[in-house]
């Protein structure tokens, strides 16, 4: 879960949790994307970061 937040702020930076837009999220998933045609990295590993950020956006907003 760490580093799926680690992730994203390296992505859309630092920016209080109310401030996360939609766009934010699509970057990020857009980023997860372009990782995956460059890098030897496995569908699972972007979907465990989006799921894991998922939990923690539904569990404080």
């Amino acid at each position: 879960m760490i580093k799926a937040i680690r992730n994203f702020i390296e992505v859309i930076g630092d920016k209080p949790i109310a401030e996360i837009t939609r766009d934010d999220m699509l970057d990020f998933r857009q980023w997860w994307s372009e990782r995956l045609e460059t890098e030897e990295l496995t569908p699972n590993s972007a979907n465990k970061d989006l799921v894991h950020l998922g939990k923690v956006l539904r569990r404080v907003r």
